[in-house]
Order: C-alpha cells, then sequence, then structure tokens
C-alpha cells in the first residue's frame, strides 16, 4: 500500500486493515485521539492478534508490502478452518 495515502486515511479517523500474502499477516492500523498515537495490532495464521510497537516490530514492512483489505475480509483471515 502506498504510505503516504496510509497516513492520509489514519488522519481521516479511518481504521485501515492491510494484508500481506509474503508474510502471511495482517495489520490493523486507527489514529487513537486520546493517546494522541497510531494504534497498530498485527495478526498472523500461528498467532492471535495483538498489539505491537509500529516502531520495534514488522508491521511497517506489512503496511508498505501489503495490500488494504475490508474489515470482514481481516476479521475472517486464519479462521479455524484454515
Amino acid at each position: 500500500m502506498n504510505y503516504l495515502e496510509l497516513i492520509h486515511k489514519i488522519k481521516e479517523g479511518k481504521t485501515v486493515y492491510i494484508f500481506d500474502d509474503y508474510a502471511d499477516a495482517a495489520v490493523k492500523c486507527r489514529y487513537d485521539d486520546s493517546e494522541q498515537r497510531t494504534r497498530t495490532w498485527i495478526k498472523r495464521r500461528w498467532q492471535p492478534e495483538h498489539e505491537v510497537n509500529h516502531a520495534e516490530s514488522n508491521a511497517f514492512d506489512i503496511e508498505i508490502g501489503g495490500d488494504e483489505i475490508s474489515k470482514d475480509e481481516y476479521d475472517n483471515l486464519f479462521s479455524k478452518n484454515d
């Protein structure tokens, strides 16, 4: 995904979902007004969704290497039927 487009959507208050098939992982990013920072969660096939420190994870690689997906697609990733 284009990183500038991602930043723009987050600044507009949107939650953005991105899947990277190479990393076999997805991230969810949104801006938290109360903390005045972007919060990021990562979801992998072998790991439940959890919040990560954006600067200390591979979330950035997923954001720039992946494609935006819908909330429904994100929610259904790595279901127990996979």
